[in-house]
């Protein structure tokens, strides 16, 4: 099984997950414990619609981590548990959302959402679902790297190799955020400290940023399919 780590590109018509470790990929995985769906879109307008139409819609999204005007919430893991027994959360973020919609333009494509507080369950599922090859798509932020999106996937790739029943190849990037991972209290601390961490905590959300540093706490896997997310499990 190839094993590849990539910065908001990918190049496999097998299984991609994508990781947004700070806050996206934590924030549809938490949701899908109180949401049926949840749609994701890289145009707030679209989503301002969807409301237009269907006022019990909720909008969760941000625009460089602030709450964008007339949405309900922030892109919070924190706010969205809020909603209990909620059917469809519509999501807009500044960069989960535009990596998503580029994954999903490679034909055949099985697209997963992980992060640490899941790796262990998407892990397993990329694992059933793959046919010779998993890419682990790092969100990042505008386009460059962030430590956050590397620590969530190399806890993502740990767990492939604990669950693996074969052997599996890894790439230098693979490796890579494997080794940065590989110290879970470290990798903690370096997600509460990172460059996306410290905004949040300026704005008001450090609580998110914690949720964002748990590990293996959910076991739902998010699949997107027909233009949304919902629980594989």
């Amino acid at each position: 099984m190839n094993i590849n780590v990539s910065l908001c590109n990918c190049k496999t018509d097998d299984v991609a997950i994508v990781v947004d470790q700070v806050r996206a990929s934590t924030t549809i995985t938490v949701a899908l414990n109180y949401f049926n769906k949840v749609i994701p879109l890289n145009d707030s307008q679209k989503a301002l619609k969807i409301k237009e139409e269907d006022d019990d819609v909720i909008l969760a999204g941000e625009e460089s981590s602030k709450l964008i005007e007339g949405f309900d919430i922030n892109n919070s893991p924190v706010e969205v548990t809020n909603y209990p027994n909620c059917d469809t959360l519509v999501l807009k973020t500044t960069n989960g959302t535009k990596i998503l919609e580029q994954v999903e333009e490679n034909d055949g494509v099985t697209t997963l959402i992980g992060t640490a507080i899941n790796a262990e369950a998407v892990a397993k599922e990329a694992l059933r679902l793959a046919k010779n090859e998993i890419y682990v798509v790092m969100a990042g932020r505008r386009g460059g790297f962030n430590i956050e999106d590397a620590i969530g996937a190399g806890i993502i790739v740990e767990e492939i190799l604990k669950n693996s029943q074969e052997e599996c190849k890894l790439n230098d990037s693979a490796v890579a955020s494997l080794n940065l991972a590989s110290d879970h209290e470290k990798a903690c601390e370096l997600i509460l400290n990172s460059e996306g961490g410290i905004r949040l905590k300026k704005c008001g959300s450090f609580d998110d940023v914690k949720v964002c540093t748990k590990i293996n706490e959910y076991s739902n896997v998010a699949i997107y399919e027909d233009g949304y997310l919902r629980n594989i499990n």
